[in-house]
């Protein structure tokens, strides 16, 4: 870019050549080497780069929390060779670095820790986790250690589950989520021995379907700590929450083919707030796309 005749910088390019300048970047160091134990090193797999990544961990945790935030997996764009580099088709930025992060609903970063591959291991410095948890539970109970009591998370599918959503709530955290058909808990009849499916209290796909666009069903459990929704928009989707159900019932707009023009679609309060809440990481995403100026093919 420097030294590229339609975009160069003349106080750059005349003080130093572009090999130069890509032979020191490639030397750069930011930790002693020599300081740094075996032990250290196994354990933590960005040990290199530890003091920046630290530095940024730091001012993000200085922002200021909002009551309701989200959480969601975020690709630091990266195509070099690096160990700890993945792939995940969905993202804006499929390759690069893993980040778990806690962005609130302006795109401002409160916390974040990289994924280290697998063999990862993650803990709560205040709580202990529930031995069934999943990896991505467990990064969701250490990103919200410095949310107040009180707060209210929002989280996808793939970290939404109901032991999640209980032990949050023992801290005093409120969540919802999108969840999977396989997560949705079991429950047993009265009177019978042979354990069902928890959607069987579910109205149908089907049944939904033919109520028409924006029909939903929910259900409660027992102790009323939480509701999982069942709603029918293009397709059925379930949302779980420790914080709100259907009511107050609002609308929502859509497109309808049939009249060819926009409709109001019934939607459950559950899923207007988390369409409200959860964008703050695609956000983030964009305005880091919008101000990027990286090589993201540079070798380690």
């Amino acid at each position: 870019m420097y030294w590229a005749l339609e975009t160069k910088v003349y106080f750059i390019a005349n003080t130093i050549t572009r090999n130069r300048y890509f032979q020191l970047r490639s030397n750069l160091k930011v930790t002693n080497d020599e300081l740094i134990t075996q032990n250290a090193r196994q354990i933590d797999k960005f040990w290199k780069v530890r003091p920046i990544v630290s530095a940024v961990e730091k001012g993000c945790r200085e922002n200021k929390r909002d009551n309701c935030v989200a959480i969601d997996e975020q690709i630091i764009p990266f195509t070099g060779k690096c160990k700890q580099k993945q792939v995940v088709k969905c993202k804006p930025n499929p390759e690069g670095i893993k980040v778990f992060l806690m962005a609130n609903p302006n795109g401002i970063p409160l916390d974040l820790y990289l994924y280290q591959g697998k063999g990862t291991t993650i803990e709560s410095a205040l709580y202990p986790s529930p031995e069934k948890l999943d990896l991505g539970g467990r990064f969701v109970l250490k990103l919200v250690d410095t949310l107040p009591t009180g707060s209210s998370i929002f989280i996808d599918r793939y970290f939404t589950s109901i032991p999640l959503l209980d032990n949050l709530l023992e801290r005093g955290i409120k969540a919802t989520g999108t969840l999977m058909k396989n997560r949705v808990p079991e429950y047993q009849r009265p009177n019978s021995t042979k354990t069902h499916r928890k959607q069987a209290l579910f109205k149908t796909d089907a049944a939904l379907q033919k109520a028409g666009r924006g029909s939903y069903d929910c259900v409660v459990r027992g102790d009323k700590n939480i509701a999982v929704v069942k709603w029918f928009d293009s397709k059925p989707i379930y949302v779980a929450s420790t914080d709100a159900a259907v009511q107050p019932l609002g609308t929502c707009r859509r497109w309808s083919k049939q009249n060819e023009n926009y409709i109001e679609v019934p939607q459950p309060v559950a899923i207007k707030n988390y369409n409200k809440y959860m964008g703050g990481i695609d956000l983030l995403d964009r305005i880091i796309g919008k101000n990027c100026f990286f090589d993201y093919h540079t070798s380690q």
